[in-house]
């Protein structure tokens, strides 16, 4: 008996519930269809913009324009869904950054990694582009690389940027680290190859992974915050051994992928390129544009000169840094870490043997200068 009104009380319960949430469905669709068709300017995601998300209850011609930001990190399916809503588009973005991932090769192949913006271009080209030549991130080394390889020398650093070093932060200590605004480590002959992932295949290399814990650690012991340092590499592999190092030691620390850390800035960056091996083969960092975008007012690469000029590109980029930063061996540069350290070590005996020395003479002097007598 219990047991049938329990049943019946539920189900009063559970029918009362569905008119009650309908109620509110329907009061909340009025007040989003009410707010929505006030605004004159939305902001949302590509894929919101479908007839079935918020936009449904505006009509066709309510919008003038639509922009798309990133447009180059977008798949073009994905750009059309708002551009029904309108007559005319704006594309911002850069085609010459990283094409959108595409996972499935057969789908990359046929055409689904080629953006709008740059489809549109090969078709029409400079007659639909306004290019902007100021750029607010890099330092003028670091930018005058993709300035002459993409863009026809047409970038121009901002006064704000153009000189400016780490050392120029507030609170930095001024030293090799902090006023080198492009640092190139070759690992070539120094016996660290790269290794390779038997579960997928991704590629990784201790010897650099070690290199760049030097160089963090070095920084932040320059004054530079962790959370304004970002580490940079292709693979994944990489990412882990980077993180194994310095990733617990540093929560603020931003390792990343090449591909993670596109559009984004950080005052110095860390670029560790892993592959090391006798047949100079590079992979996939052939493609031009993951050289491209490197922005920070010090940037330090580390990879293998020998491997890398297996790529037209990456060699390329090899005699940029030759010619305009500053280039050292693994093993000099390691030194260099191990003769800072000894040579902190040093100091700081040298400092308490001071500070011995000084607390023995005060107490000395507690001895002699005793009331208004003073030692002549």
């Amino acid at each position: 008996m219990n047991k049938t009104k329990n049943t019946e009380r539920f189900l009063y319960l559970q029918e009362k519930h569905e008119k009650i949430s309908k109620k509110l469905g329907s009061v909340d669709t009025r007040i989003a269809a009410d707010i929505i068709s006030d605004c004159d300017i939305v902001l949302c995601t590509l894929t919101t913009a479908s007839s079935q998300g918020p936009l449904k209850y505006v009509q066709n011609d309510h919008f003038d324009v639509c922009i798309i930001d990133e447009c180059s990190q977008a798949i073009e399916a994905a750009c059309w869904i708002p551009l029904l809503l309108v007559k005319k588009c704006i594309l911002a973005g850069d085609h010459f950054q990283l094409p959108p991932t595409i996972l499935c090769k057969q789908a990359s192949n046929a055409g689904l990694k080629v953006t709008l913006m740059e489809r549109l271009l090969k078709l029409y080209g400079d007659s639909i582009k306004i290019m902007l030549t100021i750029q607010y991130r890099m330092n003028e080394v670091i930018m005058k690389y993709p300035s002459k390889h993409l863009y026809d020398n047409k970038l121009e650093a901002d006064e704000s940027v153009r000189s400016w070093l780490l050392k120029d932060l507030q609170g930095i200590m001024c030293n090799a680290t902090t006023t080198t605004p492009l640092l190139l480590i070759d690992t070539a002959g120094c016996n660290m190859h790269e290794t390779q992932s038997e579960s997928n295949g991704s590629k990784g290399n201790e010897g650099e992974a070690d290199l760049v814990y030097l160089h963090v650690k070095k920084l932040i012991k320059s004054g530079l915050n962790p959370a304004d340092i970002a580490i940079i590499t292709p693979y994944k592999l990489q990412v882990d051994l980077i993180k194994s190092r310095l990733g617990t030691k540093y929560p603020g620390l931003e390792i990343n992928s090449v591909d993670g850390f596109q559009g984004r800035e950080k005052e110095a960056v860390v670029l560790s390129l892993v592959r090391s091996n006798g047949a100079r083969n590079v992979g996939f960092l052939a493609e031009d544009r993951r050289v491209k975008d490197l922005p920070g007012e010090n940037l330090a690469s580390f990879f293998d000169k020998k491997t890398m000029s297996g790529s037209r590109v990456l060699k390329s980029f090899l005699k940029y840094c030759v010619k305009e930063g500053e280039v050292r061996t693994a093993f000099q540069y390691q030194k260099e870490m191990s003769h800072d350290s000894n040579m902190k070590s040093n100091i700081c005996a040298e400092i308490g043997s001071m500070l011995r020395n000084i607390n023995i003479l005060s107490e000395e002097g507690v001895q002699i200068c005793q009331g208004n007598e003073y030692p002549s």
